[in-house]
């Protein structure tokens, strides 16, 4: 209960597991961590304890066993935290730098400083610019930037380098342009996952067999009492295991009823 996705993430030496928590259940947590003294006793073990009886193989018997498994820091504190969800977006992803600060005719040495991957906007889980979106960056952004930048003109002279410059700045125009179109539906698609997740209650999956990952989202109750149409006549999502989620109350959601589902989940977890 309260707990709306669960993930890894490898180290050399240890692995991280990584709870995404509802609105509810983390305003919860996040209170109680922050009015508490002790950031220890207030972090939710027992919350913990029993994500890894669902997801490990062989789960801790008691809390004292799952602290001890825990990597801990060289001031022997437990690698444990709790952050509260938000998404931070550079202002733009390139910067134009030049060799002096103080030129105001545009003729210094200039250069393109850029941003990409998970360096564009903060990530989350699964849903990371830089995993999703690297190869479009480089396919549909930082190529043709650089091809760009080839074409600038080599010519020393005072109207040269003015030429030069102009050129530099209308490829970061460009570029600035080209990053918005690229990013903006992986931005668009890690708020509304974690939307639906944290404040709808829903289990999000996705159709690999979709042109884009905001298309391929698959919305799924967690207790609705009936299966509906797919959106999209878009197939059940994707397992391992055929007919795995038979094993859990999971049905596809009825995309006309969703506003309304996500109002009243929002009002009766606060």
């Amino acid at each position: 209960e309260g707990v709306a996705a669960v993930f890894k993430r490898f180290f050399f030496g240890h692995c991280q597991m990584q709870l995404l928590l509802t609105r509810g259940k983390g305003r919860e947590i996040l209170n109680n961590n922050n009015n508490s003294k002790s950031k220890v006793s207030s972090f939710p073990w027992q919350l913990v304890r029993s994500v890894c009886d669902v997801v490990l193989e062989q789960p801790y018997e008691n809390i004292n066993s799952l602290k001890n498994a825990v990597v801990r820091d060289e001031d022997e504190k437990y690698e444990a935290k709790i952050l509260p969800v938000s998404v931070q977006v550079a202002a733009s992803p390139v910067k134009l730098l030049r060799s002096s600060d103080t030129d105001r005719d545009n003729k210094s040495a200039g250069a393109l400083l850029i941003l990409v991957g998970d360096a564009l906007a903060t990530a989350h889980y699964r849903l990371g610019i830089g995993i999703n979106s690297a190869f479009n960056l480089v396919r549909l952004c930082v190529g043709p930037m650089v091809r760009r930048m080839m074409l600038s003109t080599h010519d020393s002279t005072e109207e040269g380098k003015l030429t030069r410059m102009q050129h530099v700045s209308a490829v970061k125009t460009k570029f600035e342009a080209d990053v918005r179109r690229v990013v903006g539906p992986a931005l668009q698609l890690q708020a509304s996952t974690m939307f639906y997740e944290t404040y709808c209650g829903l289990v999000v999956f996705f159709d690999d067999t979709a042109d884009n990952m905001l298309d391929g989202q698959l919305l799924y109750s967690r207790s609705s009492s009936r299966a509906a149409a797919p959106k999209n006549g878009a197939a059940a999502a994707s397992t391992t295991d055929e007919g795995a989620l038979d094993d859990f109350d999971y049905f596809e959601i009825d995309y006309g009823e969703l506003g309304k589902m996500c109002h009243q989940h929002m009002h009766q977890n606060g």
